[in-house]
């Protein structure tokens, strides 16, 4: 996790962020220095999740304790350095205008297994970078996934430039590319028809970040300066317009 520390004591473990509910109601607050095995007695498994509003991963950790098995949400939302993208690829049902019908309520479909994601990203020294994942790539013997496909993209905010997903179908073409996408977006692809990508749909859900108001501080004053500075050559223009029409008027009834 961001707040990962090393133990100093002679057995090393990760430090992590602890999540808990403070007396004051449903709410949560961090702690650092906290390891895992403050948790339990023997760490049976770890997963992982994703915060409501920031997008960003937590980790779940299974174990036992000295009277039950239980699990602990162990929080990495706090930290709005960093940019993602979380990808989740449907099973491709119609949404829309189905043979003439538009389905109430709206049906979405679930996650299917095996899709597969590429994005293309460009660093801070200016080299591009792929990045691929898939998504539910394993369905035998329970394994603990996520639904989705999570890229982390480290504080590049650039965007991403190339995003491409692809499916397993009859047709030849199997992947489709979209255009490019902002960071700390969900994206939810609509794959469908099936053997049609270049009918494939996207939707996006942005995730706001703790610099969003100096985002939109900054949007709206380089805006105002703008219009300033067009207000101010537009008077300077108008200006000089009219002092050359005052002198062409000049010489020509002095010359008459």
């Amino acid at each position: 996790s961001p707040g990962s520390q090393c133990s100093a004591s002679d057995d090393t473990a990760p430090d992590v962020v602890r999540q808990f509910v403070c007396n004051a109601g449903n709410t949560f607050d961090a702690d650092f220095n906290i390891s895992v095995g403050a948790f339990f007695d023997a760490t049976g498994g770890v997963g992982g999740r994703t915060a409501a509003q920031s997008g960003g991963l937590s980790i779940i950790a299974f174990g036992n304790t000295a009277s039950a098995s239980t699990a602990a949400v162990l929080d990495t939302s706090d930290f709005q350095d960093h940019f993602h993208i979380v990808a989740t690829g449907l099973n491709g049902v119609c949404m829309e205008n189905c043979d003439g019908v538009t389905p109430n309520p709206r049906p979405i479909g679930v996650n299917t297994v095996g899709v597969n994601f590429k994005i293309t990203v460009t660093t801070f020294s200016g080299d591009k970078r792929a990045l691929q994942a898939q998504q539910l790539p394993q369905s035998a013997y329970q394994p603990l996934q996520l639904p989705f496909v999570y890229f982390g993209l480290s504080r590049s905010n650039n965007y991403i430039e190339e995003f491409y997903i692809g499916l397993t179908v009859s047709s030849h073409d199997h992947s489709h590319m979209f255009s490019p996408i902002i960071p700390n977006t969900a994206v939810l692809v609509i794959p469908y028809p099936r053997e049609q990508p270049e009918s494939w749909k996207i939707e996006l859900a942005i995730s706001r970040t703790s610099y969003i108001f100096w985002v939109a501080v900054a949007a709206v004053g380089c805006m105002a300066l703008n219009t300033l500075i067009l207000l101010y050559l537009d008077r300077r223009e108008r200006h000089e317009e009219e002092k050359t029409q005052h002198q062409n008027f000049r010489i020509h009834f002095m010359n008459t």
